[in-house]
């Protein structure tokens, strides 16, 4: 019998000082981008959100997961917020790099970093 892989990814919300930090762990494929969609749709990351998505504990990241982001990024810009993304390990940041995702995302290279990036534009 074949044994079907199954990825995960957790996703970790916290808000401090008016910044969401949404910390994902684990794959960010097409059966787990509509988790990250979801957080990202729920009220209170609208307009004017600042978001933090850190990509620490993330080691794979499909065309799914990157139009995922692209588009919360596109909506926030529209509303007057921002998204940054950051700790993207060298598979993911190949991904970006590969996609074009890189060029149209804001990315930082750490939490204190993004978070510094959230604060500063608002």
């Amino acid at each position: 019998m074949k044994s079907r892989l199954r990825w995960s990814l957790q996703i970790a919300t916290s808000e401090c000082s008016g910044v969401h930090l949404l910390a994902l762990t684990g794959r960010l494929g097409s059966t787990t981008a509509e988790a990250l969609r979801a957080v990202l749709d729920r009220p209170g990351f609208g307009a004017n959100s600042r978001v933090l998505v850190d990509l620490s504990g993330v080691d794979y990241v499909s065309s799914a997961g990157l139009h995922v982001l692209e588009r919360a990024a596109e909506r926030a810009r529209a509303a007057g917020g921002m998204v940054v993304v950051c700790g993207l390990q060298e598979p993911v940041r190949v991904s970006f790099e590969v996609s074009g995702a890189g060029a149209r995302l804001d990315i930082a290279e750490s939490v204190t970093q993004a978070t510094e990036r959230l604060r500063t534009v608002f």
